[in-house]
This record gives structure tokens, C-alpha cells and sequence, in this order.
């Protein structure tokens, strides 16, 4: 993998009102990466920020499944060439397709 991006884990941290916002703090280690918008509806903000914070750990987890389905697509393709195709190996594109859209590639 070549990501560029800040290592994980990354987690979140409401501000408290004496910092004079109300944002989403994503942190990884002691390292500020930014914020997320606070403010309402609540429940979306948090929901997005949650999101943005479990993203490493989402990259990893897809980029071992494609590793499996490419996998598994070998094997099926000695025994039934067009499923491994039509279902394993699709898959296993569009997780590559996802990956290279987060790494920022075309």
C-alpha cells in the first residue's frame, strides 16, 4: 500500500465550550489531523466525524478483503471460471476501485 496519509488509529474529542466551538477534534497520537463540524443535527455530525475517524482501519479491513476475493477468485476459476468472474473478482475490483479513490489516484 503507499498511503500518504497520517497512520492510525485516529479518534475523536468533543470541544468543550471553553474552546468557543463546537466541532469534532480528530486526533491521532498527540497530533491534531483537524475538525468536524459540530453544530445540528447533532446526530449527523457526530455520525460523519465517527466515520472520518474509523477510516484507516476501513482501508485496511477492505484492502485485506480485495487481497481475499483476488484470492478466492483464483480458486474458483479452476473449478468455475465464470463465477469467480461474475461475482468474486467484481467484487474484488470495486474494493480496489474504492482503495485507489481513497489514495487519491484517478
Amino acid at each position: 500500500m503507499s498511503e500518504k496519509w497520517t497512520v492510525g488509529p485516529w479518534r475523536l474529542r468533543r470541544s468543550t465550550p471553553s474552546e468557543g466551538v463546537d466541532v469534532y477534534w480528530l486526533l491521532a497520537g498527540d497530533s491534531d489531523l483537524g475538525s468536524m463540524c459540530g453544530g445540528y443535527p447533532y446526530h449527523e455530525c457526530r455520525a460523519n466525524a465517527v466515520l472520518a475517524a474509523a477510516a484507516p482501519e476501513l482501508y485496511r479491513a477492505l484492502d485485506d478483503a480485495r487481497v481475499a476475493l483476488e484470492e478466492a477468485a483464483k480458486v474458483l476459476a479452476r473449478h468455475s471460471p465464470s463465477l469467480a468472474n461474475n461475482i468474486v473478482n467484481q467484487c474484488a475490483i470495486r474494493c480496489a476501485d474504492m482503495l485507489a479513490k481513497a489514495r487519491g489516484e484517478p
